[in-house]
């Protein structure tokens, strides 16, 4: 038997306004729970502070040059050998790796991978000598400014927080 239309919709209406009451005590429990689990945690989380940074090349013209990014890439291809493989395991797109390393190759002037496209077997990519030498070089220039930002924060911020 079919009700009628008026009483369907108010019906309809009523567990409506019954869903968003629930709603709403259900996020007030939740808010308050995170309120308290947030106060508990504030001490540890605090002390769990550490310093974070953005390394990039520029120059006067073109801005990001060279940098994690790019740097990353490179060491994707030479664990991969392939463009793509390297571009899926960082989650870029391929029109994003390529774009970035053909900026980072035209800024530099110099050819950091070398490419052979497919074939029976597929395409590989490899690092040229100099592109090598850019991942090699950018590791120790990464680590030696990450122990320094490690010790200015030892020294400027770590003794706040004691």
């Amino acid at each position: 038997m079919r009700r009628p239309l008026s009483w369907r919709k108010t019906s309809r209406r009523k567990l409506l306004r019954l869903g968003v009451f629930a709603i709403r005590i259900i996020s007030e429990s939740v808010n308050v729970s995170s309120a308290v689990l947030h106060e508990n945690q504030e001490n540890r989380n605090v002390k769990k502070l550490r310093a974070r940074f953005k390394l990039w090349l520029s120059t006067r013209d073109i801005e990001g040059v060279f940098g994690d990014g790019k740097w990353r890439l490179l060491k994707a291809i030479e664990n991969t050998g392939s463009l793509t493989s390297a571009s899926k395991s960082l989650r870029i797109s391929y029109r994003k790796a390529w774009g970035d390393l053909k900026k980072a190759q035209d800024a530099l002037n110099i050819a950091l991978v070398e490419k052979q496209r497919g074939g029976i077997l597929g395409g590989q990519t490899t690092l040229t000598e100099q592109g090598k030498k850019w991942v090699k070089a950018y590791t120790r220039f990464r680590d030696d400014t990450e122990k320094a930002v490690e010790k200015a924060y030892e020294k400027h911020i770590k003794v706040l927080l004691k």
